[in-house]
């Protein structure tokens, strides 16, 4: 038999190409990640709070004490947030004293040495249950306001603003802090949520993601911007500025055009390349858990599994968690000690909220029902059961309300809407109320409440409004406060 030369077998060769390129490709399976239990998740985050207390049968004991003001906050927020079982209150004592003294020594204006001590201070006083709006007095016995102080009025002893002096960090610490109560900003503050937001949107470097400083983006900064901006994924706002960081082909600043999502999506996007096979992210400035936990609480706080996202699962199946967990030391602790610790509690804290389907790790309001309206009028609470695939309802209010509190939107702990839970709205006999709920995935369901009230001459519940199903209309819970109403929700979802 003869061979065949070499010019046969490069066309039989090239044949060969062309055909299996026509020819669909073999479905591949999926890769499939790792699953991290509950059980192993719990042993996990607790082991960590167990060995933070350093022997002692409680966190907050006296030694830990010392610690408020100073750094101690975010092992409070750990503990707070995974519903360890503390006397908060204590620490909240401590914290509240140490910030008046320093007020009182420093004035309002250079009571710490940092912009973010401020927003710090905050998460721990809202960990413990406090108010960061009212935490005891200042140097001339006015109540000392850590949001207006540390954010939308951070100024110096001239008055000039200077929240955006700490870098970008402080503009993101800010805003967490700002979005903990989604606190309102008033409108001749210095700086609005917007201000904010544009600030932080400005710093994002040539590859998508954040940094300390420069044009090298890091995934300890990438994954703060993330949860900072995460409340705005859904807005469809353009926002338009001139980067700080990126510069054009002339070499001058670049002009930018874009919408919070489409710097989330660039922030993630750019650390994908840098996931190691073990699952965790590579970062120069670290060697352990933190250049992973930042960005873990960031898909937290979009409502994303970061034990599911396709976009972190190695060859191997091996995902952000695992990168977290192979950390873990025999003592319980994570990496090299206190501080990678205290962000792995609080981070594991974070994915464990999300797994229980409860608001993410800086969100501090009351958890939501997606079952229902609860409405606070004249010392009563009015409840609107809400049926899947019905959008319009009626609202049944006493005589002479002028206006109604909300105390819980049909909603879940990632969703958004044009109408804040606690939110003040004005009502009228016959009138409509519309609220706008934008889930975590974007669909969006727009509720009409038609309003009517209750004449002051009869003790008969008013027909509902013609076109609204008699079963949607609102239940008046006679004799329940919004505390009690509040307290026994909380107690439900504990």
């Amino acid at each position: 038999m003869k061979h065949l030369s070499k010019t046969m077998l490069g066309v039989l060769l090239a044949l060969t190409l062309l055909l299996s390129a026509a020819l669909p490709a073999a479905a591949q399976e999926p890769v499939k990640a790792a699953a991290v239990s509950d059980q192993e998740l719990h042993d996990a985050l607790f082991g960590a709070l167990e060995w933070a207390k350093l022997g002692e049968d409680t966190l907050l004991n006296d030694a830990f004490l010392e610690t408020a003001g100073i750094g101690g906050e975010w092992l409070v927020l750990a503990a707070s947030r995974a519903g360890l079982k503390e006397d908060y209150s204590r620490y909240l004592t401590a914290l509240t004293a140490y910030v008046q003294q320093k007020y009182k020594e420093n004035g309002s204006a250079n009571a710490f040495r940092n912009t973010t001590d401020w927003h710090r201070i905050t998460f721990g006083v809202l960990a413990c249950g406090g108010d960061p709006t009212h935490v005891g007095e200042d140097q001339n016995g006015n109540p000392i306001n850590l949001i207006a102080d540390g954010v939308y009025n951070r100024k110096d002893e001239n008055g000039q603003g200077v929240l955006p002096n700490q870098g970008v960090n402080a503009l993101i610490y800010g805003l967490l802090a700002l979005d903990t109560m989604r606190y309102e900003v008033p409108l001749d503050a210095l700086y609005d949520r917007d201000d904010i937001i544009q600030g932080i949107l400005e710093n994002q470097t040539t590859t998508g993601g954040f940094a300390w400083f420069g044009d090298s983006s890091d995934p300890d900064m990438t994954g703060m911007a993330i949860q900072a901006l995460a409340p705005y994924y859904t807005s469809d706002k353009v926002y338009s500025y001139t980067s700080a960081v990126q510069k054009d082909p002339d070499g001058a600043p670049a002009a930018c055009q874009k919408t919070v999502r489409q710097v989330v999506d660039e922030a993630i996007e750019s650390l994908v390349p840098q996931q190691l096979a073990t699952g965790d992210l590579y970062s120069p400035w670290s060697v352990g858990p933190e250049a992973t936990v930042q960005l873990v609480i960031g898909l937290c706080a979009l409502g994303i599994d970061p034990a599911q996202d396709s976009r972190f699962v190695t060859e191997d199946g091996k995902t952000l968690i695992d990168g977290i967990l192979r950390h873990r030391n025999e003592d319980g602790s994570f990496g090299s000690g206190a501080m990678s610790t205290e962000q792995v509690a609080y981070t594991l804290a974070a994915y464990t909220r999300l797994r229980a389907n409860q608001r993410d790790l800086f969100d501090f309001r009351a958890e939501t029902d997606a079952t229902r309206f609860v409405l606070e009028a004249n010392g009563e609470t009015i409840e609107v059961p809400v049926t899947a695939g019905q959008t319009e309802y009626a609202v049944t209010l006493p005589a002479g309300t002028a206006s109604v509190k909300v105390a819980n939107l049909p909603m879940g702990p990632y969703d958004t809407a044009d109408v804040a839970v606690g939110q003040e709205l004005a009502v009228a006999d016959g009138g409509k109320l519309t609220v706008t709920v934008t889930g975590r995935a974007g669909a969006v369901t727009e509720y009409l409440l038609t309003v009517s009230l209750i004449t002051a001459n009869s003790d008969a519940e008013p027909s509902p409004p013609t076109g609204v199903p008699a079963a949607a209309s609102a239940v008046v819970l006679l004799g329940l406060s919004a505390a009690a109403v509040i307290a026994l929700r909380r107690k439900a979802n504990a």
